[in-house]
């Protein structure tokens, strides 16, 4: 019986921690086929209740705050391939002129070049036939509509870059914004509106990726946040199971992720229950 309780303890309380860190890290997916494929701590809790197994995610402050990094797609649109080649440089080179003006630094993607329908022109055409239809509804008669084929649609080449944005001043960069739309770097000929992709924070997970801008200190007090806050929902958990709370036998570092000025650990532990009196 006491198997079952400890069990569905286990359960509940992964979903709560692991709730938390998807969370604070936004890696929802990745954390929870991560828990899934931790294998020898899951296994041997669930299969004689002799472990208590938590996740929980713990954070420390930042002294300053951390860069915040933006995604912008640059392009030249032309119905020639050159023209378009033109426009998407001096636009990149308007941008790498500006940049270091605001304190902004930039990285630019790869190019690519496609050929796309150009939407601006079917509207227009689309307007202008609207209008014959009224002007022939209007003497009398009933207007022939001929379905367009696509090879009839206007194309025009288009030329593009994604272009990160870092920047540790907001008003630095939106002054830059203004200064890149006034040399016509953010204008992207489709007359669209221009969106800029916020990168909210960095991040690696199981030591693989970009954790951020944080000192050894910081984290250090990130994953002891971590650790207690493990400590406390293995502890409901056992208390839930009827029993007390014994030694540590695992610990895992599942993530690490800065956001503004905050860094956060999250962490994976798997405790053994005390001997029963």
């Amino acid at each position: 019986m006491k198997k079952i309780i400890a069990c569905a303890a286990l359960a509940w309380a992964m979903a709560g921690p692991m709730a938390r860190a998807q969370d604070a890290s936004q890696l929802a997916s990745v954390l929870v086929g991560a828990t899934e494929s931790l294998g020898q701590a899951m296994g041997s809790a669930t299969a004689n209740g002799s472990n208590v197994f938590v996740t929980a995610t713990g954070h420390a402050s930042l002294a300053t705050p951390a860069d915040e990094s933006y995604s912008l797609t640059i392009e030249g649109r032309a119905k020639s391939a050159v023209e378009a080649t033109r426009q998407h440089e001096d636009r990149i080179k308007a941008a790498q002129r500006l940049a270091p003006q605001f304190r902004v630094v930039l990285d630019v993607g790869s190019t690519s070049f496609t050929s796309q329908i150009d939407s601006a022109q079917v509207q227009q055409r689309a307007a202008q036939a609207r209008a014959q239809a009224a002007q022939i509804r209007n003497a009398g008669a009933q207007p022939l509509v001929m379905p367009a084929t696509v090879s009839e649609f206007p194309t025009v080449f288009v030329v593009s870059s994604q272009v990160r944005f870092t920047t540790a001043d907001r008003a630095q960069f939106a002054a830059f914004l203004d200064a890149l739309g006034a040399a016509g770097g953010l204008d992207n000929g489709s007359g669209g509106y221009v969106q800029l992709m916020n990168i909210p924070n960095t991040f690696d997970f199981l030591g693989l990726g970009t954790p951020g801008s944080a000192d050894d200190a910081v984290w250090d007090k990130a994953v002891a946040d971590a650790m207690a806050a493990a400590r406390r929902e293995a502890q409901v958990v056992a208390a839930q199971a009827g029993r007390q709370l014994g030694e540590v036998k695992q610990i895992s570092v599942l993530a690490r992720s800065v956001r503004g000025r905050e860094a956060s650990v999250t962490v994976a532990a798997s405790y053994a229950f005390a001997p029963s009196k």
